[in-house]
C-alpha cells in the first residue's frame, strides 16, 4: 500500500465518510475520520493531516475557523477541500490559496483528482 500522509475526512454522515474513506484507502491513502468539531480537533492534535476533506454541512465546524485553528495551534497551513452543494462556497474559498471547493454531486474520479492535487501519489517501490 502506498502511503501519502493521513487525509482527514470530516462528515457528520457516517455512510458518506465511510464511502469516501474506503475509496481513498483503495487509492493507497491513509485516512482518518472525524464526525464533528471535537473529533476533528482531537484527530489533528494526534497527527497533522496532509489534507482536510470537510463537508460544509458539519454544523459545528466551518472551514475558516478550522484553518485558523490549525495555523494558530500548529504553525502550519494544511490544505483543505470543502464538499458543498452550494457553488458560491467556491467563490469565497478562491481567496484562500490552500482551500478549495468540490461542488456536490461530484464523481469519485473528481474526488481522487482533488486529493491527488494536494497529496501527490508516491511511486510504488
Amino acid at each position: 500500500m502506498r502511503t501519502h500522509g493521513a487525509i482527514l475526512v470530516v462528515d457528520t454522515d457516517h455512510a458518506i465518510a465511510d464511502l469516501i474513506s474506503e475509496i481513498l484507502r483503495d487509492e493507497g491513502y491513509a485516512v482518518n475520520i472525524a464526525w464533528d468539531c471535537s473529533g476533528t480537533l482531537a484527530s489533528i492534535a494526534k497527527q497533522q493531516p496532509a489534507l482536510v476533506l470537510l463537508d460544509d454541512h458539519t454544523a459545528d465546524l466551518d472551514a475558516a475557523s478550522l484553518h485558523a485553528h490549525i495555523i494558530q495551534q500548529y504553525h502550519v497551513s494544511v490544505p483543505g477541500v470543502i464538499t458543498s452543494t452550494n457553488p458560491t462556497v467556491a467563490t469565497v474559498l478562491n481567496a484562500r490559496d490552500s482551500w478549495s471547493c468540490l461542488v456536490e454531486p461530484f464523481s469519485l474520479d473528481a474526488l481522487v483528482a482533488y486529493v491527488s492535487h494536494y497529496v501527490p501519489r508516491l511511486a510504488v517501490a
